[in-house]
C-alpha cells in the first residue's frame, strides 16, 4: 500500500508540474505563432518575436521531460529500494556493479540549456531596447540581465567542453560495499591522453548535507564530518581503450561515519573528488561512493564510534567544558554564544519586526493581525534571548541525568533515571539563515526525547557531547 500510495504521489506531483508549465507552452506558441505571421509580413519585430516564442516553447516543454525522467528514475530507485531494504549500497546502479558514475553530470547539460534559453530570451530584447538607452537610461537593467546570461553561457561552454574533453568519468572500487575500518582501492577512467605534470589530487571526505525549512525559506548547508587527501602522479596513470586509468586507495578509521540516506533533509555521504591542472582545460570530476557498515557490524561500528567520540576534546566553537564527577560520571556546561555578526544581525531584523509591528497598531491594523505578528515577534525573542543568554549544566552518572538551564538569573531543572534512558545523541534543531545548529538530546524508552543541550556550530561537538554524557552515564 505504501508503494501504491508513493506512486500515486509521483503521478500527482508530475501532474501538477506539467499544468505549471502549460501556460509557459501557450504563451510560447502564441507568441512563435506571431513572430511566423511579422515574419511573413517583412516586419521588423519577428526575429523577437521568434527567438522568445521558441525560447518559451522549449523551456516549457524541456521543463516536463526533465520531470518525466526524475519521475522514471524515482520509480527506479524505489524498486531497488524495495528489493534490497536493508543493502542501500544495492540501491543505484552503477554501486551495485562497483562502476560508480560521475556525480550529477546531467547539470552540466542543464545548466547549457538554462543559458541558451536565458540568452534567447535577453539578447534579442536587449536588442530591441537598446535604440531608447540615450532617451531611456532606466532600461539599462535588460543590458544587467543580458550580461548575466553571457556569463551563465560562458560556465555553461566550458562545462560542455569538459565534458567534450574527458568525457563522463567512471570511479571503479574493488570491494562492496567500502566498510569503515578496511583499505579500499579503485580506478578513475576518463576519456583523453593528456598526463598531468603536477599529478592528480583525491580528496576523500564524509559530508553531513542538511536542508532546513521550506519553500522559499527551504536552504542547504554541508559540513564536513571527515576527510583525506593524497597525491597520484601523473606517471601512475595508464593509457586504456577509452582514455586513461588513474589508480588510488584510502585506509578509513574504524570509527569513520557510514553513509546514512534515511533521511532526506540529514543525508551522511561520501564524495571522492578528483582534480588536475592540464593544458588547457583542466579535469575535474566527483563521485559519491557506498560507504556503509554491514547490519551484522552496526551495533560494534556504533559503539567503536561512541566510544572514540567520547575521547575527544571538544572545541572552542562548541563553548562547552566537561569536567569529571566524584561519582565517576561527568558535568558538560554549556555557555551563551558569543557571535558578534549574529547578534548585529539579530539586532537589525529586530529593529526592522518590531518597527513594522509598531507601525501596523498605529495605523489601525485588524487586532488579530498585529496581534499575531506581535506574538510572533515576542516569541523570536524569546529564543534569541535564550540563544546569546543561555547557559545549560548537564551532569551524567549511574544514577542517571540531570539538566538545569538558567537565563536571565532564573533556571530551571529537570532529572531522568538512567533506567529512562534509552540513548543519546544529536539531532538538527534549527537553523540561522543557511547555517544549521545542533542540539544533543536524550531519547528515551517510552519513544519520547528531552533536550539537554542546544545550539551547537558543529555537528562534531554535539556528537562528543553525547558520547561523554552516555559514558557517564553508563559509567
Amino acid at each position: 500500500m505504501q508503494g501504491f500510495d508513493a506512486e500515486k504521489g509521483r503521478w500527482f506531483l508530475g501532474g501538477c508540474v506539467a499544468v505549471f508549465a502549460l501556460p509557459f507552452a501557450i504563451g510560447g506558441v502564441n507568441i512563435l505563432t506571431a513572430g511566423i505571421r511579422a515574419l511573413h509580413r517583412c516586419e521588423s519585430s519577428a526575429p523577437v518575436l521568434l527567438a522568445i516564442g521558441t525560447g518559451f516553447t522549449a523551456l516549457s516543454v524541456a521543463f516536463v521531460a526533465l520531470i518525466a525522467v526524475a519521475m522514471r528514475q524515482g520509480q527506479a530507485a524505489a524498486r531497488r529500494r524495495n528489493l534490497n531494504p536493508m543493502q542501500p549500497w544495492l540501491w543505484r546502479d552503477d554501486w551495485a556493479a562497483r562502476r560508480v558514475a560521475e556525480a550529477n553530470p546531467r547539470g552540466r547539460a542543464a545548466l547549457l540549456i538554462f543559458a541558451l534559453m536565458w540568452n534567447a530570451i535577453t539578447i534579442p530584447i536587449a536588442a530591441l531596447v537598446a535604440r531608447q538607452f540615450p532617451r531611456n537610461p532606466s532600461v539599462a537593467i535588460v543590458f544587467v540581465f543580458a550580461a548575466v546570461g553571457l556569463a551563465l553561457l560562458g560556465g555553461a561552454a566550458y562545462a560542455a567542453s569538459q565534458r567534450w574533453k574527458f568525457g563522463r568519468s567512471i570511479c571503479t572500487i574493488d570491494r562492496l560495499p567500502i566498510e569503515p575500518g578496511q583499505r579500499f582501492s579503485g580506478q578513475i577512467e576518463h576519456r583523453g591522453t593528456q598526463v598531468p605534470d603536477a599529478g592528480y589530487r583525491f580528496v576523500l571526505s564524509c559530508v553531513n548535507r542538511i536542508i532546513t525549512g521550506s519553500g522559499r525559506s527551504r536552504s542547504a548547508a554541508t559540513q564536513t564530518l571527515w576527510e583525506t587527501e593524497q597525491r597520484v602522479s601523473g606517471a601512475l596513470a595508464a593509457p586504456s581503450p577509452v582514455g586513461m586509468r588513474v589508480p588510488f586507495a584510502f585506509d578509513l578509521p574504524a570509527d569513520a561515519p557510514s553513509s546514512d540516506l534515511s533521511k532526506p533533509n540529514d543525508l551522511v555521504l561520501w564524495q571522492l573528488a578528483v582534480a588536475a591542472e592540464m593544458p588547457g582545460i583542466d579535469y575535474k570530476a566527483a563521485f559519491e561512493l557506498p560507504v556503509f557498515v554491514t547490519a551484522g557490524e552496526a551495533a560494534a561500528h556504533h559503539a567503536v564510534r561512541r566510544q572514540e567520540a567520547a575521547r575527544r576534546e571538544l572545541s572552542p566553537a562548541s563553548r562547552a567544558t566537561a569536567t569529571p564527577l566524584p561519582s565517576g560520571g561527568v558535568e558538560l556546561r554549556v555557555g551563551p554564544h558569543r557571535d558578534a555578526g549574529a547578534f548585529t544581525t539579530f539586532i537589525l531584523f529586530a529593529a526592522i519586526w518590531f518597527g513594522v509591528i509598531a507601525l501596523m497598531w498605529r495605523l489601525g491594523a485588524p487586532i488579530f493581525i498585529a496581534g499575531f505578528f506581535s506574538l510572533f515577534g515576542l516569541l523570536i525573542l524569546a529564543m534569541a534571548v535564550d540563544f546569546f543568554t543561555g547557559t545549560s549544566i548537564v551532569s551524567a552518572d549511574s544514577a542517571g541525568l540531570r539538566t538545569r538551564h538558567a537565563l536571565l538569573g532564573m533556571s530551571r531543572s529537570k532529572s531522568i533515571e538512567a533506567a529512562q534512558v534509552d540513548s543519546i545523541a544529536s539531532k538538527v534543531g534549527g537553523h540561522y539563515g543557511h547555517h544549521p545548529y545542533f542540539d544533543v538530546e536524550a531519547r528515551l524508552k517510552d519513544k519520547s526525547s528531552r533536550t539537554l543541550a542546544r545550539y551547537f556550530v558543529r555537528r562534531d561537538d554535539a556528537d562528543v557531547v553525547a558520547a561523554k554524557l552516555w559514558a557517564g552515564l553508563r559509567g
